[in-house]
């Protein structure tokens, strides 16, 4: 009779899970497959990023230089 030897694994720990799941969606896509299956979710992502990188760069930075309090 032959016994068979059961490995027990460490259960995954509910941070570190979170921390994977976070690490793989602020990830950016390498292929239109995976820009896809995101969906809307990478759409609203890349506009709002360039939306806040855009208003910075042109509409506060030289309204803070003309205020003379930037530069």
């Amino acid at each position: 009779m032959r016994q068979e030897a059961f490995i027990e694994r460490p259960a995954v720990r509910p941070e570190a899970a979170e921390k994977k799941k976070r690490r793989r969606f602020l990830k950016f896509p390498k292929s239109w497959g995976e820009v896809k299956k995101l969906g809307w979710k990478f759409v609203a992502a890349f506009i709002l990023f360039y939306l806040i990188r855009d208003t910075i760069l042109y509409i506060i930075i030289p309204y803070l230089i003309a205020k003379g309090i930037f530069f």
